[in-house]
């Protein structure tokens, strides 16, 4: 049985600027001049980054994905609507709203935590 052998993203030429770069999960790293010692330790830096956290991307802490931002953005509209319903007894469709998405515990393919 034939397997594949997990390799490191290249060292590589962008051929318009001559700037060495790497891509690692589609994201572009430039190391700076292409052959330089600097930019060899810059991609030895990157490349030890990228094992160090299971040959998975690095992430600043303080990044989110979209879906995180989209869970905390219909949290705070299901807060803004229940606020708004005490506020104003006449808007019927908050509690519609958020039953809604409580009951079926999905919206637009993101699945709520309970």
């Amino acid at each position: 049985m034939s397997y594949k052998r997990k390799q490191l993203p290249k060292y590589c030429l962008h051929k318009g600027s001559g700037q060495a770069y790497c891509r690692i999960a589609g994201d572009t790293h430039y190391l700076g001049k292409h052959g330089s010692d600097a930019s060899r330790r810059e991609y030895d830096r990157i490349m030890g980054e990228f094992i160090a956290n299971g040959r998975q991307p690095f992430r600043h802490p303080d990044e989110i994905t979209v879906s995180q931002l989209i869970i905390r953005y219909l949290d705070h509209v299901e807060t803004e609507l229940s606020l708004s319903e005490s506020r104003n007894p006449l808007c019927p469709f908050a509690p519609i709203y958020t039953s809604c998405c409580k009951q079926n515990n999905l919206y637009c393919g993101i699945i709520f935590p309970v």
